[in-house]
């Protein structure tokens, strides 16, 4: 049986923060990998540096054949686990990574940002304040936390908050 004609694309959990050491590993035993990255902003000493991030942080993407390579994937250093399901790795469809690799400007996976306008409705959809509704006020400098005016029991409260916790209102 050919293995170029198995090989399949499976989702692989990585040791914390080990992307990139499972990565090169991985790619020193023959095994095509995917681990699409996002920019992220951050504010360092009052300077923006870029960063280059896991878009989605612990796992990546392998392409291989199930049937001879799971256990040396499995075992790679770097490499916490094959994700499956009742035991059996779930191939993902080509077009799943197709897709991803689609929305890549640079290198880098290019995620539309909320954008907020001042004043405007929101609904806290995560945290201890989920489910409550308030006013948009401003984005903070560091790009990840914003701040709203709370509607909390008949009164009015300036919260500052993940910005992924936030959503517009209809």
């Amino acid at each position: 049986m050919d293995d170029k004609l198995n090989l399949n694309w499976y989702v692989v959990k990585t040791r914390p923060l080990q992307e990139e050491k499972a990565l090169k590993n991985l790619v020193m035993q023959g095994i095509e990998v995917y681990l699409p990255r996002i920019k992220k902003i951050i504010l360092r000493n009052g300077k923006r540096k870029d960063l280059a991030k896991p878009l989605f942080p612990g796992y990546l993407f392998a392409r291989f054949c199930v049937e001879t390579h799971f256990r040396k994937v499995h075992y790679t250093r770097g490499v916490s686990r094959v994700v499956c399901f009742n035991g059996i790795p779930i191939p993902l469809d080509e077009e799943e990574i197709e897709f991803i690799r689609t929305k890549e400007v640079d290198g880098f996976v290019s995620i539309k940002e909320k954008d907020f306008s001042k004043g405007e409705k929101v609904k806290v959809v995560n945290g201890p304040f989920c489910g409550f509704e308030g006013l948009f006020e401003r984005e903070l400098e560091d790009g990840e936390r914003v701040e709203i005016l709370l509607k909390f029991l008949s009164r009015k409260a300036k919260i500052i908050i993940e910005k992924d916790w936030v959503e517009k209102t209809k």
